[in-house]
């Protein structure tokens, strides 16, 4: 082998091992990236159940408003 051809060899082996480092940082991140994902599940999940608590406590509000208006008018 001549030692250009090495040389060459050698060069990209270097940014092949550069390239391993990068993707070993971005590996590393993935367990604090997947907590990420089921904390905001969890808090989703949350503000569903708060949304619909408070869906129905709306619906009921408005049927007795509804039901108050009109014994307002039969009293009247």
């Amino acid at each position: 082998m001549s030692e250009q051809l090495l040389n060459k060899i050698l060069e990209k082996l270097d940014t092949l091992q550069e390239e391993i480092k990068e993707i070993k940082k971005d590996v590393e991140a993935i367990p604090y990236i997947k907590q990420a994902t089921m904390d905001i599940d969890e808090r989703t999940t949350r503000i569903e159940r708060t949304q619909e608590k408070h869906e129905r406590t709306l619906d009921i509000l408005s049927r007795r408003s509804i039901e108050q208006e009109a014994e307002l008018r039969r009293i009247k």
